[in-house]
């Protein structure tokens, strides 16, 4: 099959260029990037400087002698600028996998208080499945508008969706307390992440007010059946990638730790991704790869339940998770292209 990539030139974009590169099962034949229009990839990106897979950039707006050579489209565009762009490719008959945060929140009223713009193209988000590859798999093969979840929303979702969905945790005071690398800033250059105020540098930013927010509860009032809040406070570490999420939560009865991890193993069981680990887990763990690493600990004074989570932003978080549900949509083995062993040390 064919695919392509707008937005090739960023981060999420030239990660799913490398993994795409790689993958048996499609030809990357169409990269584009409005900034960088005319160049050779290699030209932005020096590290892909195989001759063959060294395509010219073009625009991120369908032209119909490209649109009709393509199968599907990976839109790694920043908000707002997604929300007009993925429509014109649907109307061309091509299936898109969007990375960014436009098609992801069902409420409008929701996503305009978050994002700060009225959505345009309501019938259109309607239809678009929230593509978290282990909860919507089945949604997922029949889909033609993919919602790729957000990085934070992987990272809280998958340890606590399971326990939800069966009742065993406490639906009020959900604390997801979550540390990312500053690659999940994307590219633009911010003062927030320039080296002399994030090394040797510790903050939380955006707490109680992250866009990520509204987009975990919207999953996890799924999950639990009945709307559900929850406190989540992100914090910048001096990493490049990687997110670790430690979540708090009471527990409903004095469960055992087996009856946890029963639960988790049972939900995961299928997944070639889930890592169901003991003690504390690390980023270096996933490190490049598409897994993602759940354990948790007991406090039994508080009945509170610890769960700690470990993404690496960039696959998982991003384009890993972008190709996953690629798989999924076309039928592949769900780790077709991914890679599962992580980059040591």
């Amino acid at each position: 099959m064919k695919v392509g990539v707008l937005g090739a030139t960023g981060y999420g974009g030239i990660e799913l260029c490398r993994i795409l590169s790689a993958h048996d099962k499609v030809d990357l034949c169409y990269i584009a990037s409005e900034s960088n229009k005319g160049n050779k990839l290699s030209d932005v990106m020096p590290h892909f400087n195989e001759p063959e897979k060294d395509l010219i950039l073009k625009g991120v707006h369908p032209e119909k002698e490209d649109a009709k050579e393509l199968d599907l489209v990976f839109a790694a565009l920043p908000h707002k600028v997604s929300m007009d762009v993925v429509p014109e490719w649907l109307k061309e008959d091509v299936k898109v996998i969007d990375l960014s945060g436009d098609y992801r929140l069902k409420d409008i009223q929701v996503y305009q208080k978050w994002y700060g713009i009225t959505h345009k193209y309501e019938e259109i988000l309607k239809d678009a499945v929230y593509g978290l590859c282990e909860i919507n798999k089945e949604s997922i093969k029949k889909a033609s508008l993919v919602a790729n979840p957000g990085c934070f929303p992987t990272g809280v979702i998958l340890p606590l969706y399971p326990l939800l969905e069966k009742g065993l945790i406490d639906k009020e005071n959900i604390i997801a307390d979550c540390k990312t690398g500053v690659s999940g800033g994307g590219k633009e250059p911010k003062q927030i992440f320039h080296y002399p105020e994030r090394n040797n540098n510790f903050q939380a930013y955006n707490v109680a007010s992250h866009r990520h927010g509204p987009e975990m509860e919207q999953a996890l009032s799924e999950a639990a059946g009945e709307n559900l809040s929850l406190l989540f406070s992100p914090h910048l570490v001096p990493m490049d990638r990687g997110i670790f999420s430690t979540i708090y939560v009471s527990l409903k009865d004095k469960l055992s730790k087996e009856d946890v991890s029963n639960c988790l193993e049972e939900f995961y069981k299928d997944s070639p991704f889930a890592m169901l680990l003991e003690g504390y887990p690390q980023v270096k763990w996933i490190y490049g790869t598409n897994s993602f690493g759940i354990s948790f600990v007991m406090d039994e004074n508080t009945n509170t339940l610890i769960m700690m989570s470990v993404i690496d932003n960039l696959i998982k978080g991003a384009s890993g998770q972008a190709v996953q549900n690629m798989n999924i949509m076309y039928g592949f083995e769900e780790d077709e292209g991914l890679m599962k062993t992580a980059l040591w040390p």
